[in-house]
Formats: C-alpha cells, sequence, structure tokens
C-alpha cells in the first residue's frame, strides 16, 4: 500500500503531528548521520514519515523507548536505500554497455547485498525484541547513548546515579542485550 494514498482521520493526523514533535531531532539528527546533508537529511525525514504513516498502527502500539528506535531505524533504513539507489545510479551511469558486476573490480555481488540486508534486517529485529526484554533503566542507557546520543552527564542527571556509575551500568546494559540477541538467534538458528 502506498502511504501516499493513505487518508488519515483527525485522530491519526494529530498522533503524526505529536509524534513528528516530539522525535523530530532524533529524526534530523539520524538522517544527517546517515546522509550526505541538510536537504538530503530533510529528503530523508520525509520519506521516512511517509513509511511510518505505513504502518502507523505498528507505531501506536508501541511504547517509549521502542517507539523512538523503531523511528531512527526507519530513518536509518529509508536512508541507506537512498544511498544504496544513488550508488547505483553512479555505478550504470559510468557502466560501460555490456559490462557486469563480475567485470568491475571492486563491485558488489547483488546477492551478497540482499543477504546483507536480509541479516542487518534480522539484527534490528533482534535489537528490538532485546529492548523489550531489558528493563527501563538498561532500556534508557542504551536509547540514550546510541540512538540519541547523550553524554554520560545527561544520562547520569536522567537516571538519578552519579556520572561516573554510568560507564559501569552501561557495560552491563550491552552484556544483557547481546545475551538476550545471542538467545534469540541460537533460537532461530542463525548462529
Amino acid at each position: 500500500m502506498d502511504p501516499r494514498s493513505v487518508r488519515l482521520n483527525r485522530q491519526d493526523e494529530k498522533f503524526i503531528d505529536e509524534l513528528y514533535r516530539t522525535h523530530r531531532g532524533i529524526l534530523y539528527k539520524t538522517a544527517l548521520e546517515c546522509s550526505g546533508g541538510r536537504l538530503e537529511a530533510e529528503s530523508v525525514v520525509h520519506d521516512a514519515l511517509l513509511r511510518i504513516i505505513g504502518s502507523l498502527d505498528t507505531v501506536k502500539r508501541l511504547e517509549e523507548p521502542a517507539r523512538a528506535v523503531y523511528l531512527a531505524t526507519t530513518v536509518r533504513s529509508v536512508a541507506y536505500n537512498a544511498l544504496k539507489k544513488e550508488a547505483v545510479r553512479e555505478k550504470h551511469a559510468a557502466e560501460p554497455p555490456g559490462d557486469s558486476w563480475e567485470d568491475i573490480p571492486g563491485g558488489s555481488n547483488p546477492e551478497e547485498e540482499l543477504l546483507a540486508a536480509e541479516n542487518a534486517r534480522a539484527q534490528v529485529q533482534y535489537l528490538r525484541e532485546a529492548l523489550a526484554e531489558l528493563d527501563e533503566t538498561d532500556r534508557l542507557l542504551l536509547v540514550g547513548k546510541y540512538l540519541a546520543k547523550e553524554t554520560d552527564a545527561q544520562l547520569a542527571y536522567k537516571l538519578g546515579i552519579r556520572e561516573s556509575s554510568v560507564s559501569m551500568k552501561l557495560t552491563r546494559a550491552k552484556r544483557r542485550a547481546r545475551k538476550i540477541i545471542e538467545r534469540k538467534e541460537a533460537e532461530d538458528g542463525r548462529k
């Protein structure tokens, strides 16, 4: 379903407006990190919002910080797809007729790229599931540090702990998340 053809009711429009107001900082920050500049970032955020509108029911069911993770992941995915499309356009513009990816030094194998993308999607899903299983403190630490790019001082203030404790708690939270992800991979037979 094309999200541009979706008709939103007033309640959904308000939800999207509030979602954008609440998360625009992380949306643009993530887009800037993943794209070439401000104009590209704006385009990425726009396309990501269209994709988010298409999966509005899913977004509504998510609680914070899982919602923020979902939004940032969507922005990264859109940015990655845009970069890939641009690379393909550039490659084909420079590619003489008759050449294939096998003939180009350093050319990439589309099958390997698809497999890598599938593995990346699986890892994102495992991370979402791990975040859902972690306690609130661990989630706040991981999302704050790696998605919101908060400093140790900001995290310490948020959690009401000493700044010197943040590093230790973050290490333990990463360890717990890694164990959950490894367990899920083993359950799915991916390892």
